[in-house]
């Protein structure tokens, strides 16, 4: 396991607890906003009682933000995170919900598969993969993309939140800053940026990432239209979000 992704999974342990309050508001425009666009994310996520076999995986799934959104609407979905607390944060949500049979979490990168074992001794192919707010915390986005193509049924979708660069503001001050929010932190509050590979990424990185992982078929990327608000130290910030989708030929 690399320095970085061992700094994202103790940052993320150590916040998991109180990571539903502090990042609660961004979570639910999240949820609210994946829920809208299932349909336009697949059809197969149309009915709450799928007739087909649709198999989810909800990848960086802390405590559940896409499955909360999407797994009522799947016969399966499999949330995979670095962080055991995040996991545990999961299958909390999981038991509340939809059970274990149709939703479960587990602690595993799939970008250092020598570490730990697969779920259940493999990851079967999904038709939708979604990553939401952490593909700016990969040290190898293009990695993590070929990845996911690997995953997907041909005719899978894979889908990405994440952030426009340069969006980030302190509320109250709605200029944006120069490179990222650390600027309205102390010193000794920007350790949590150890844990950011890149300041979000813009509708062409983000093309080329699908299409580098030969999942561009009918890209899109649409930027939401009210911003994501979170609390960082006490602090509230804001940024702008944006989906893309793609589609593995």
């Amino acid at each position: 396991m690399s320095e970085f992704t061992e700094a994202n999974r103790k940052h993320f342990d150590k916040v998991a607890s109180n990571h539903q309050n502090d990042f609660g508001d961004l979570i639910n425009s999240t949820i609210t906003e994946l829920n809208t666009r299932r349909k336009w994310i697949s059809s197969k996520l149309a009915d709450s009682d799928p007739a087909d076999d649709v198999r989810l995986l909800d990848y960086a799934c802390g405590a559940g933000t896409v499955s909360k959104a999407l797994a009522s609407y799947t016969s399966c979905t499999i949330g995979l995170d670095l962080s055991k607390n995040m996991v545990a944060e999961y299958n909390k949500a999981a038991e509340a919900g939809l059970g274990p049979d149709r939703m479960q979490g587990y602690q595993y990168d799939i970008l250092s598969p020598d570490t730990t074992s697969p779920p259940g001794g493999s990851l079967v192919p999904f038709d939708v993969v979604v990553t939401s707010m952490a593909l700016h915390h990969v040290a190898d986005p293009d990695q993590l993309l070929q990845a996911f193509s690997e995953l997907l049924k041909p005719g899978g979708v894979c889908v990405v939140v994440d952030m426009v660069p340069g969006s980030a503001f302190h509320e109250g001050n709605e200029e944006k800053f120069d490179s990222d929010i650390s600027e309205a932190l102390q010193p000794e509050q920007r350790e949590v940026f150890n844990t950011i590979g890149k300041h979000g990424f813009d509708e062409g990185e983000t093309r080329a990432l699908y299409e580098g992982a030969g999942i561009g078929t009918g890209f899109e990327y649409v930027v939401f239209d009210k911003p994501f608000r979170f609390t960082m130290f006490g602090e509230r910030f804001g940024t702008t979000g944006f989906i893309a989708r793609g589609v593995k030929a």
